[in-house]
């Protein structure tokens, strides 16, 4: 027993002289990237809905991120992006008001994107029959109740990947 009391001793001396070093560290801003998944018209409608359309005025996003455990925040841009898919989503001024944004990777025809994107927001839109404009380039829009507007287009290719960004406006 007086070994046991020793070495037990002696641990908790040399603990002292250790730095104190956190257990959990924050992830470095290298660390917070998107994932390399491409997103489905599926998942990428889902998401946009939950944190976006269901969040509409005030855009709770750190809210809905926070739920689901799949997202980590930028330190610096504010940014949530994706741990496993090839997407990030980010609420920032937009004139006189706000806007919450999704940019995402796929490999669906971007007519289809346009189409199939549309249908949420449409349902969202608070009118009987909702004019949805969707362009010959893949680029789509609905008008919302209270000047909300939903846009998407096709933002280009980087790295071999078409990038789509869905975006929800809310004036003030």
């Amino acid at each position: 027993m007086r070994r046991f009391l020793i070495a037990l001793v002696s641990l908790a001396a040399l603990s002292g002289c250790m730095q104190n070093v956190p257990q959990e560290t924050s992830a470095s801003t290298a660390e917070v990237v998107p994932g390399k998944s491409y997103v489905d018209l599926t998942t990428a409608g889902i998401l946009f809905n939950n944190i976006c359309l269901d969040t509409m005025p005030s855009f709770k996003v750190e809210q809905v991120a926070q739920l689901n455990t799949m997202f980590r925040q930028h330190p610096e841009t504010g940014t949530y992006y994706h741990k496993n898919l090839d997407l990030s989503v980010k609420v920032q001024k937009h004139g006189n008001g706000k806007a919450c944004s999704m940019v995402f990777s796929s490999r669906k025809d971007p007519m289809e994107l346009a189409i199939g994107m549309s249908a949420f927001p449409a349902i969202h839109s608070g009118k009987s029959n909702p004019t949805v404009m969707v362009g010959q380039d893949g680029s789509a829009s609905v008008q919302l109740a209270r000047g909300a507007e939903f846009t998407f287009i096709a933002t280009g290719r980087n790295g071999g990947r078409n990038y789509y960004r869905a975006a929800l406006i809310v004036p003030r």
